[in-house]
């Protein structure tokens, strides 16, 4: 007998397989599907991914599609293609093999940058911000976006692998960090990168100067330096200048504070000076105004009243200061009186002595000397007045003849002894007998017969002086003698 053999004839064996992309980034999972039909199932498969790994499993049904994950490594800056294989062998034997190439970018970064790492206040600099690696922009992925946050609460943000050229300014002084995050949205893929940026308060300028009052010729001392701004481990590209506002030169120099700088103003006045300084690393620029009164220098003006005078009259001396600084501004000067007699002098406080008395015992010419001093700036100045001090007012007198004939003319004299040469004196006579004369040396005549007491006055009329001086003139008659019974003599 013969056996009979049923032969069943199946369809080739035919598989195909995909992949959900065909790019990927590092780490990122690939779906890969294969299906199978013909032969004789069930199947099984075996993956090879192209990077040394596979992976392999039975039990694959006809027309059941099998799904499996894998995720590829990228350390290069290139992308990589990678061919992933499956092969299906089915019950027989038979076998099929299906590949997808799949291209595996490398790792999206960011890279970012700023104009300078330090400013000021207010002032712009420029960031910007790029991706690096990733999905290449547009021709596979044409979705990114960039985002600046400046971590001052501000972001800017928009589309594209590079941010540009993004202006920005920080109102407030301080340390930021600033984030530059680039993503794309084909994969969810995001980078960012920091940059960290100092920023400082504007620069200003202070400046002093002492002192502020002063006299001409007398040296002041300014100083000056900036505050805020870009220390000098930043930017030691400081100049700075002093114009003292006197149409002089200014004073330059290099660096963050002037030190102290001199000068002295020629005349008095008001004399606003100003220091300027610049930071040529961001041109920034200050000043400073101070306001320097400067005085004339402190001299002295005197008297004495009267002068000349006499001895033991007393002087009246005044003297005061001139220039110099105010008493507003210096309460502290002193004053002396030296007379020039070997007497005490006479001290006190204040810019004038007011009036001081004084008189002299002898006479002579004295050099009174009236010194103020400044206790401030140690000012010193001296007035000198000379006084003549004569002896004290009299008058001599006398009468030509002392005796003489009743109706005969007389001559009187007077001389002035002592008082003040060069004074306006007056000359009044008295003869007694009721006549008067305003002459120095006047003659008169006697009407009747007595012994006449003649007076002579003089006074200094500047002074109001005077001394007297009397002399006395024997009248008679010549004749008989006549007895007079009402008082018993004989005439």
């Amino acid at each position: 007998h013969s056996d009979i053999v049923e032969i069943n004839q199946y369809e080739t064996l035919e598989i195909t397989c995909d992949a959900d992309s065909d790019y990927t980034k590092p780490c990122h999972n690939v779906t890969f599907t294969v299906t199978a039909s013909g032969g004789l199932p069930p199947y099984s498969w075996n993956w090879t991914f192209g990077d040394d790994t596979s992976q392999a499993g039975s039990g694959l049904g006809e027309d059941e599609p099998l799904e499996v994950s894998h995720h590829y490594s990228n350390n290069t800056s290139e992308a990589v293609v990678y061919e992933a294989c499956v092969t299906v062998t089915d019950n027989c034997g038979y076998s099929d093999t299906c590949c997808q190439n799949i291209t595996v970018y490398p790792e999206l970064t960011a890279e970012c940058t700023v104009s300078r790492n330090y400013t000021k206040v207010c002032h712009n600099v420029t960031f910007s911000g790029t991706g690096i690696g990733g999905l290449p922009y547009p021709d596979v992925c044409a979705d990114y976006h960039w985002q600046w946050n400046f971590n001052d609460g501000t972001i800017a943000f928009g589309t594209g692998y590079a941010s540009g050229n993004v202006s920005h300014h920080y109102d407030d002084a301080g340390n930021y960090t600033a984030v530059f995050t680039v993503g794309d949205d084909c994969l969810d893929n995001t980078a960012t990168c920091n940059v960290t940026i100092e920023v400082f308060p504007p620069l200003t300028a202070e400046c002093e100067a002492a002192p502020r009052q002063t006299k001409v010729c007398h040296n002041v001392t300014f100083s000056g330096t900036g505050v805020g701004g870009l220390p000098e481990r930043i930017c030691n590209n400081y100049t700075w200048t002093w114009q003292f506002g006197d149409d002089t030169d200014p004073v330059t120099g290099d660096g963050y504070t002037s030190g102290n700088v001199t000068h002295h103003y020629a005349e008095a006045g008001n004399f606003t000076a100003i220091f300027t300084i610049w930071d040529n690393c961001l041109d920034n620029e200050a000043t400073c105004n101070v306001t320097v009164e400067v005085f004339p220098p402190l001299t002295a003006e005197c008297d004495a009243d009267p002068n000349p005078t006499k001895v033991g009259d007393n002087v009246t001396f005044t003297g005061t200061g001139v220039g110099g600084l105010p008493e507003r501004i210096c309460s502290n000067y002193t004053w002396e009186w030296d007379f020039g007699d070997d007497t005490d002098p006479a001290t006190g406080n204040g810019y004038s002595s007011g009036a001081v008395s004084h008189g002299y015992t002898s006479a002579g010419n004295y050099t009174a000397v009236f010194t103020i001093r400044d206790d401030c700036m140690d000012n010193e100045a001296t007035c000198n007045v000379t006084v003549e001090v004569f002896p004290p007012l009299d008058v001599t007198c006398g009468v030509e003849p002392e005796r003489v004939h009743v109706c005969h003319e007389v001559e009187f004299w007077a001389k002035r002894v002592g008082g003040v040469d060069g004074h306006n004196y007056t000359w009044q006579w008295d003869f007694g007998d009721g006549d008067t004369s305003t002459e120095q040396n006047p003659t008169h005549t006697y009407m009747c017969v007595d012994n006449w007491t003649a007076t002579v006055t003089l006074t200094d009329a500047q002074l109001g002086n005077n001394a007297t001086c009397s002399t006395t003139v024997e009248v008679y008659i010549e004749g008989p003698e006549l007895y007079n019974p009402e008082n018993n003599e004989t005439v």
